[in-house]
């Protein structure tokens, strides 16, 4: 459940350091 609110906020973000991590 938590993961999709990181995931939108990845997408929302965009934050290719997100996706590094």
């Amino acid at each position: 459940s938590h993961m999709l609110e990181v995931g939108k906020e990845l997408l929302q973000n965009n934050a290719p350091e997100a996706v590094k991590h």
